[in-house]
């Protein structure tokens, strides 16, 4: 039990976790039990992560630009800069609206995101996909799909 407490409290302080119940828009269900009493594990969406506290699963999340591995080697929220880069989007220039812009949407740094261009010359818009969607334009795939498909997608697993 004390191994579990201090796990909590080392996450806290490395991750800043920012919120300790599930986010009302986020579709990740928490289970009723506990899969593992003293080790962090994760979810599909590479931003979150459960620990248990009294036998209780509780959802936490990375803070924005940190993901969750759990790994040989590391086992918490690691910056964006040393994830797999199929699973990122870090080097994301957003393009004018012209030409194929107009008729796509761009992908955006943040997976949840995405940018729109509404008329020619106008400045992109950021967009959020809905319910924990993550944004995918790849191998045909374009627009807001469940992580399970980005992660299979973008070989990220």
């Amino acid at each position: 039990m004390l191994k579990v407490i201090l796990t909590f409290v080392v996450l806290l302080a490395l991750s800043s976790a920012a919120s300790l119940d599930s986010d009302e828009d986020s579709t990740t269900i928490v289970p009723d039990t506990c899969l593992n009493e003293d080790e962090l594990w994760a979810t599909d969406n590479l931003h979150a992560y459960y620990f248990c506290w009294d036998g209780v699963p509780i959802l936490t999340e990375c803070n924005e630009g940190y993901y969750f591995v759990r790994n040989a080697t590391d086992s918490g929220c690691i910056p964006a800069k040393l994830m797999n880069p199929n699973c990122v989007n870090l080097d994301i220039t957003v393009g004018p609206c012209t030409g194929i812009n107009l008729l796509q949407p761009q992908t955006s740094q943040n997976l949840n995101n995405f940018w729109l261009c509404t008329e020619e010359g106008a400045d992109p818009v950021e967009l959020t996909c809905v319910d924990d969607l993550v944004f995918v334009k790849q191998d045909g795939y374009l627009g807001c799909f469940d992580w399970q498909t980005f992660r299979s997608v973008r070989g990220c697993n």
